[in-house]
Formats: C-alpha cells, structure tokens, sequence
C-alpha cells in the first residue's frame, strides 16, 4: 500500500492525471468501491464528485457493482430501424440500479442494425419483443 501511494503522491497535477490514478487504483484494489473513491479522494484532495463524474464517463472503469452496462446504438440506421425505441423502453423499464443504458455513437454494424451491447457482448438486429430475452 505505501508503494501506491507513494506513486500517487509523485504523479504532478493530479486532477489532469485522474485517469491514470484511476486506472492504478483499479488495478491494485480490483474495482473502484466507494471505499476507494473516498481514500483516491483523501490521497489526491480531489472531489469525491469529480472523481464519479470521471469513472462514469469512462464506462471502462469498475465500480465494483453488478450492474449491466448496456449500450445501444444511435446511428441513423439503427435509429431508423427501431434503436430509438429500445433505448427508450429500456429506459422507462430496466431497473435504475442494477443497468446502466447508454445510447452511443455508431457501432458501425449499419447492416445489421439495430444494435446494442450488454457488458460489451453485441447484439444485431434487436427488436422490442427481444429485449426481455437479452439481460
């Protein structure tokens, strides 16, 4: 532990680096715990706020949680073909706090659209009847 933080405490404007402190801390502890987040917070002096706000835009970081990261496409193909209307269902129907749904910038499979992920694992060519099968 004394390594890390030592490392920690030599990395330079810590708040420009918060991604590599974040990927070094997820690395040693395994996942980003809210335990974590508040000794990242205590080691680094940023805000615990900033910090969340970082791990949720780089949806590659770890919580530590169970939760289904699910991703749907929001390309013209797929927004054509029904993509809208899956991620608006799964909005008003997954459950808050066990999936987080994203809608994203072109998958690039316009040919087999629409498309989502579930935890990065790809599914094409989804419709609103196969939603209750997929998580």
């Amino acid at each position: 532990m004394k390594n890390f933080e030592m490392h920690i405490r030599n990395i330079e404007e810590k708040e420009k680096n918060l991604l590599e402190i974040l990927l070094l801390a997820q690395v040693k502890f395994g996942s980003l715990s809210s335990e974590v987040i508040e000794y990242l917070s205590n080691l680094t002096q940023i805000d615990i706020p900033e910090i969340n706000d970082t791990i949720e835009f780089f949806n590659f970081l770890d919580r530590g949680e169970n939760i289904k990261n699910i991703k749907i496409c929001g390309g013209l193909s797929c927004s054509i073909k029904g993509g809208e209307d899956i991620y608006r269902t799964l909005q008003t129907t997954a459950d808050e706090k066990n999936v987080k749904i994203s809608l994203v910038k072109c998958m690039g499979k316009c040919a087999y659209s629409p498309n989502l992920t579930i935890d990065e694992i790809s599914h094409t060519e989804v419709r609103l009847e196969d939603l209750k099968y997929l998580y």
